[in-house]
């Protein structure tokens, strides 16, 4: 049996406004990350060419939870385990005619959030999430993103301002099993996308 949701400990974190457009967050850049723990989302674990080494990951056996479902993920009931999910396939891109797909989104919504359960308390020290916000066709778009316990609506850091590419949290220093994301919708768009999401971090001594 798995144990009951744990509440987080916020121990610190470095200022609301953190780093964006990490161009050296690609998928095959994984291993210079290490300064900052191991991935505990799994990306790419179960899928094959995408599977990182396996000292870089922990196997949490985690999931994540839309608050609506999203169109190109995939079609369980409940949460979605990160070896499933779509956001945690290990694939960053956005090609919308592989099959199964690589990205997901919401439509037409003010907002959306995502309920990030790693199933047991670990240190986490940066969460990563690669958006769309598409210059070109102006449909997909993300104004702001907020890094939220699982329960209470006072944000633990702000992303004020979002990038077409990886937008990131960085020089967190919490412990906590479940945390949320909520993503708001940029004026005159129409979709919230997230090709990737990566949470790093270690077990707790």
């Amino acid at each position: 049996m798995r144990a009951m949701p744990a509440l987080i400990a916020i121990i610190g974190v470095s200022g609301m406004a953190c780093a964006q457009d990490h161009e050296a967050l690609p998928w095959g850049d994984l291993e210079d990350l290490a300064e900052v723990g191991r991935l505990l989302t799994e990306n790419g674990v179960g899928h094959e060419g995408r599977e990182p080494s396996a000292a870089l990951v922990i196997r949490t056996g985690g999931t994540y939870l839309p608050d609506a479902p999203m169109t190109g993920d995939v079609d369980l009931e409940g949460p979605i385990p990160f070896t499933q999910g779509a956001l945690t396939d290990g694939n960053e891109g956005y090609d919308y005619s592989r099959q199964p797909c690589s990205y997901a989104y919401w439509e037409r919504r003010p907002a959306g959030e995502l309920l990030i359960d790693l199933w047991d308390t670990y240190r986490i020290e940066r969460i990563a999430i690669k958006a769309s916000n598409d210059p070109s066709r102006r449909a997909h778009g993300t104004r702001r993103i907020e890094l939220l316990p699982a329960e209470g609506d006072e944000p633990i850091a702000v992303l004020d301002v979002v990038v077409d590419g990886w937008n990131v949290f960085e020089d967190l220093d919490l412990r906590a099993q479940r945390l949320r994301l909520r993503l708001h919708l940029m004026e005159g768009r129409t979709y919230l996308t997230i090709a990737e999401l990566q949470l790093w971090g270690d077990e707790i001594d």
